[in-house]
């Protein structure tokens, strides 16, 4: 039975393939994912991160703001996933690999478009890093 016909049977097989668009997202990164988040359709792009634990604390009073660091309060293991097993991928300069055109060749091209910017987006701040 190949890998395809194993997660095609699954209910997490749509939005599984989904995120394996993104760069670093392995089958087993994206499952995991998908079993944490659950219903992903209750999120925002704003919402998922404070879900995760992926927003500053926040100091702030009448006269200053002032931010701190993530406040790790969201899903660990969620967070885990996303920040150590996938981000490191975008520290390379951006190139589509064939293996990540092999997982994105089955998506619609609305996911395909929504996954590429996406990967530019978390590819940026590395850029920043690097000049400095």
């Amino acid at each position: 039975m190949g890998r395809s016909s194993r997660w095609a049977v699954s209910p997490f097989a749509p939005v599984v393939g989904r995120l394996e668009c993104l760069r670093g997202v392995s089958v087993l990164t994206a499952f995991g994912l998908a079993v944490e988040v659950g219903d992903w359709h209750r999120f925002t792009g704003g919402t998922i991160s404070s879900y995760l634990g992926l927003v500053p604390s926040d100091a702030s009073n009448c006269q200053r703001r002032v931010q701190g660091p993530i406040t790790k309060t969201g899903n660990s293991h969620a967070r885990r996933l996303l920040l150590v097993e996938a981000s490191w991928h975008h520290r390379k300069r951006y190139r589509t690999s064939r293996e990540l055109m092999r997982r994105q060749a089955s998506q619609p091209p609305a996911v395909r478009d929504r996954a590429e910017r996406g990967n530019r987006c978390l590819n940026q701040p590395w850029k920043r890093f690097e000049l400095h």
